[in-house]
């Protein structure tokens, strides 16, 4: 949402998703990251998406057995009115255990 008083031009998200916290991280394949353009977003205005994430069946078997967690960041970018270029950061955890997803406890930054 651009809680703002003048227009984001170029907003653009790109998003992450990994499994961490398993014995085996680095054997699972990588995820592919996800990314979306939404042009501008005026003040007040909301933009919705879904980051389809395609984890490979052992990155699922590995969450689904109570190993691990998915982590996922997500970067917002776009340029305000005088072309100055701004990123909003955020993570996130997700392990089927949980109705929805938890912020991560470290990460987050707005410019």
């Amino acid at each position: 949402q651009n809680a703002g008083k003048t227009p984001a031009a170029d907003l653009k998200i790109a998003a992450t998703a990994q499994v961490i916290d398993v014995a085996n991280a680095s054997a699972l394949p990588p995820i592919a990251p996800v990314s979306r353009v939404a042009g501008t977003l005026f003040p007040g205005s909301q933009f919705r998406t879904v980051l389809d994430f395609q984890p490979s069946p052992a990155a699922f078997t590995a969450l689904f057995r109570g190993q691990g967690r998915m982590e996922v960041r997500v970067n917002v970018s776009y340029t305000d009115v005088q072309h100055n270029p701004h990123v909003t950061q955020s993570c996130w955890h997700w392990r089927p255990a949980l109705r929805q997803m938890e912020p991560c406890s470290s990460f987050g930054a707005v410019n």
